[in-house]
């Protein structure tokens, strides 16, 4: 897939500033590559378990080799998934989630920028996720309750973040997603994580 954000005008130089943006203020044009895409339902019957989604996708991450920051990862796709089983049909006995993994691409360089996760529910509810600005995104949590804070940790620790409502005919049901840097400055987390299996 490639998006192209803006025009870039006719013979103009594909270099780039340092900032990141084309000498002649044109577009910044980015690719997506589909690492993988599955439906991650319970094993043996009953409500999926947060832990086997967490872990495969580590182990997606891994086999690609790519040097993200695998304990941001982890904790993001772990909020992603239990905000789907705990407010969705995600979380009745049969449901799950379809998990998507990306690599982001400038287009001038063909480096992989960036590691993109989707995580999309099942619907089934009136509820919808909220993800609040970096800025702000405690400002409204109450910082004594056992829950609520997952969004805001999800916006905090990762590069971008979003989601996106998906209609299958009546069914709405959302997609949340983040992207985290690609880059040798990340710890050697490929080694070890603090996550229990």
């Amino acid at each position: 897939m490639v998006v192209l954000l803006g025009r870039r005008p006719h013979g103009s130089s594909r270099r780039r500033h340092a900032g990141g943006s084309p000498d002649h203020g044109g577009p910044a044009v980015m690719t997506w590559e589909l690492v993988v895409s599955r439906r991650m339902v319970p094993q043996c019957g009953g409500v999926l378990d947060v832990r086997s989604v967490r872990t495969q996708v580590r182990e997606w991450v891994v086999a690609r080799a790519l040097p993200v920051d695998l304990d941001v990862v982890d904790l993001a796709v772990s909020e992603l998934v239990t905000n789907a089983v705990r407010y969705t049909a995600s979380g009745l006995v049969g449901g799950g989630v379809d998990v998507s993994v990306h690599t982001v691409h400038a287009w001038e360089s063909g480096a992989a920028s960036a590691l993109r996760v989707d995580i999309t529910d099942d619907g089934g509810t009136d509820r919808y996720p909220v993800l609040p600005c970096k800025e702000d995104a405690f400002e409204d949590a109450d910082l004594c309750s056992e829950s609520g804070r997952g969004l805001g940790m999800v916006v905090m620790m990762t590069d971008r973040a979003g989601a996106v409502r998906v209609w299958e005919g009546e069914l709405c049901r959302w997609r949340v997603w983040f992207e985290v840097p690609v880059s040798a400055d990340v710890p050697d987390s490929h080694e070890s994580s603090g996550w229990s299996r």
